[in-house]
This record gives structure tokens, C-alpha cells and sequence, in this order.
């Protein structure tokens, strides 16, 4: 948040590049319902209301350096509803030319596999990142993208956590990685690839942190629907593993576009046997488009929450934040209908 202030505040400080800037930005209003059902002893609980969804704003500037070369800054805010904080929103600048597309940011990349090739274009608001999938988070990132052949590209992205600034901070047990990537895209067919590394391990004997990420996932589009999967498999230094799988479709229907995912999340090989287990989760959407810049749209997800230690939530284990006991809750359920307008 300070980082962004701050930003605002030197491109408020140079008018002239203000009035140059390209300001987007997007919000939804509606009805949500969570309900989260008790397995062992506890009672269940439900949460409902109206409200914002999601508001942004964003600020887009281009200039061309010449010799081919052109830079793109972009900083945008989350912004809050009345008497709630706004919150910083991915902030960037990119450089481009005949050697690709290198980019500094600190930015919440999407989820790889719900709201990636895999999803198939089934995403509609909320994806089934931080159900049984890997949360979403913040990170400082520096990346190259560029192109290998005719519809192949590669990326190399390097990442540390967004909370601490450099590598290697005392006190911060957040793992930076990178990330090696292939995307090869041919009409209908896109396909792509990857494989990460993690610094910080820690000792053979952690189950909790990452060594290592290979994944892959593909689309193809049949036109009358678009279908996805993807793969993404975690190894811990301890040797466990976690197998997330996820399989994606989305269908127009006139102005309408209806979206499913069905994701799994496999651990094994921990020395704590509970923590051996499959959970599953399942969303489906409908989108309908009153304009180019105005939807409706109605979502329901389902997930297992799934065992929780005595000593709480393992993010290795899953990353479903909702429960709060040891054994408290089985399943989440969500829904969700609101009105989204972009501009």
C-alpha cells in the first residue's frame, strides 16, 4: 500500500504524464452466500449479504523510446467501498523490443491452473484458487518473456515475497522461485508447460515448505465449447507430494457463456498420515452479457476443507483459509449472483 501512495503521489506530481495515462477500471455489486458444514462435534455456520464484489481502478501509460523499443507502466488501486481501506492493486513497468517483453512488477499472477489455459475461458469471478488449489499472493517479480519459434514463446520469471524487501531477509520464511515456461499456441490448440525451483528449503525433514513445481496444461477450442486440463505436482524436501489436478469447459449459449471446473488436490507421502488425503472441489458459472462492458453473473462453488492439525492449517496440506478447528468443517459451499460493469 505504501509503494502505492507513493506511486500515485509522483504521478500526480507530473501533470503532464497524468493527463497522458489511460485510467480502466471495473466493479461488481451483488448477493454472496458462504456456508461452511460440520463434520465432527461443531455446528455448521452461514455468512450472506449484499455488497461490492470486486472495484479497481487502474492507470496505464505507453511511451515509445524509438529503435523499436517501447515501455508500458501500469499501478492500479483495489478500491474499497465507504468507510472500508483501498488496498494496492499489481503495479509494473515493462520493456519491449526485438529481444521480447521484460517486465518488473509487484503483481498477483493468475492461478495457474483455474484461472490458466486449463480453465478453458470457464473463469468467470472467483476461481478455485484458495479452495483446494494454491491462494493467491503478492509477489516482486522480474520476468523475460519472448519468442522461440512461430507459436512458441518461453518465460523465465524470478520471484520473491511482496512483504520483505531483497532475498534471503531474517525473520522471513516466505520462498522465493523461479519459474521456467513454455506456451505453444496453434489455432484451436494452446499447450504449455513449466518447471519451478524454490531458495529457502530448509532442512530434508520440512513437509511444509516447496523444492520443487513441474506442471502443464492444454486447451482446445471446438467452437461449439472449449475444453482444458492441467497438472501442477509440489515436492516438499521431506519427499511428500501434492498433486493438484484440474479440468476446465466453457459453452456460449447466445449472449450467455456457461463455465465449469472440477479441481483436485492429492497429498502423499507425509509422515502424518491425516494429512494423506484427496479433496475435491467444484465450480460452475453463467455469464450473461447485456454489452461489451456489462454482465450478470452466477457462480456456486463447492469444496472440501478436509483435516486440519492440532496445530492448524498446513499451507502445504491445503490452502483453504475458512476453517478455524481441528476437525471442524467437511465441506464449503459459495455462491454468488452479481452485476459487473467495466470502463
Amino acid at each position: 500500500m505504501k509503494k502505492t501512495l507513493v506511486a500515485l503521489a509522483a504521478i500526480a506530481a507530473t501533470g503532464g504524464a497524468f493527463a497522458q495515462a489511460t485510467m480502466t477500471g471495473s466493479i461488481a455489486f451483488g448477493y454472496t452466500q458462504t456456508a461452511l458444514g460440520a463434520t465432527s462435534g461443531g455446528s455448521g455456520t452461514t455468512t450472506s449479504g449484499f455488497g461490492s464484489d470486486d472495484s479497481s481502478l487502474v492507470w496505464t501509460t505507453t511511451e515509445d523510446l524509438g529503435d523499436g523499443i517501447k515501455v508500458k507502466a501500469s499501478i492500479g488501486i483495489n478500491a474499497g467501498v465507504s468507510g472500508v481501506a483501498t488496498t494496492g492493486k499489481d503495479e509494473y513497468i515493462t520493456v519491449s523490443g526485438a529481444f521480447g517483453d521484460i517486465q518488473l512488477g509487484s503483481l498477483r499472477a493468475a492461478s495457474y491452473l483455474s484461472g490458466g489455459v486449463a480453465s478453458a475461458g470457464s473463469l468467470a469471478d472467483s476461481g478455485l484458487n484458495g479452495t483446494v488449489l494454491p491462494k493467491r499472493s503478492a509477489r516482486d517479480t522480474i520476468n523475460w518473456a519472448f519468442d522461440v519459434a512461430n507459436g512458441l514463446k518461453a518465460k523465465i520469471n524470478l520471484e520473491e515475497d511482496d512483504t520483505a524487501e531483497g532475498t534471503g531477509v531474517a525473520g522471513s520464511t516466505a520462498q522465493g522461485r523461479t519459474t521456467y515456461q513454455l506456451t505453444y499456441s496453434a489455432g484451436p490448440l494452446v499447450v504449455d508447460g513449466g518447471y519451478r525451483s524454490y531458495d529457502k528449503q530448509g532442512t530434508g525433514t520440512s513437509e511444509t515448505l516447496y523444492s520443487s513445481m513441474v506442471r502443464a496444461a492444454a486447451s482446445y477450442d471446438l467452437g461449439m465449447a472449449k475444453v482444458g486440463f492441467g497438472v501442477e505436482n509440489y515436492t516438499a524436501p521431506y519427499g511428500n507430494t501434492r498433486n493438484n489436478t484440474l479440468v476446465g469447459m466453457s459453452v456460449p449459449v447466445g449472449k450467455a457463456v456457461l463455465g465449469a471446473q472440477f479441481a483436485t488436490n492429492t497429498t502423499s507421502g507425509s509422515a502424518t498420515a491425516a494429512n494423506n488425503q484427496t479433496l475435491n472441489a467444484t465450480l460452475v458459472n453463467a455469464t450473461y452479457n447485456l454489452s461489451k462492458r456489462t454482465s450478470l453473473i452466477a457462480e456456486y462453488i463447492q469444496s472440501d476443507v478436509g483435516y486440519v492439525s492440532a496445530a492448524g492449517a498446513t499451507a502445504f496440506v491445503t490452502s483453504t483459509s475458512a476453517y478455524t478447528a481441528a476437525g471442524s468443517y467437511g465441506k464449503q459451499n459459495f455462491g454468488g449472483v452479481y452485476i459487473y460493469h467495466s470502463f
